[in-house]
């Protein structure tokens, strides 16, 4: 739990994950998003279920990231 914590930017030590560790959460993370965008939107065309995946993942990265620089 408390590397989960140190992915999310969430740790008030500042500190990071391994890069391994980094690239799995970041996996684990796109496709618990693909499964939800699937799930809320079943009969929607795939070209924008696309569209809204990488909206959704750029702004939940993004947000991650800002907790980074915020704890450091």
């Amino acid at each position: 739990m408390d590397s989960i914590k140190r992915f999310l930017g969430l740790d008030r030590e500042g500190k990071g994950v391994s890069p391994t560790t980094s690239l799995l959460y970041s996996m684990v993370l796109s496709l618990i998003i693909s499964i939800a965008l699937r799930w809320l939107f079943p009969a929607m065309n795939p070209l924008f279920r696309f569209v809204i995946f990488f909206a959704v993942v750029f702004l939940v990265f993004n947000w991650i990231g800002k907790n980074h620089r915020r704890g450091k």
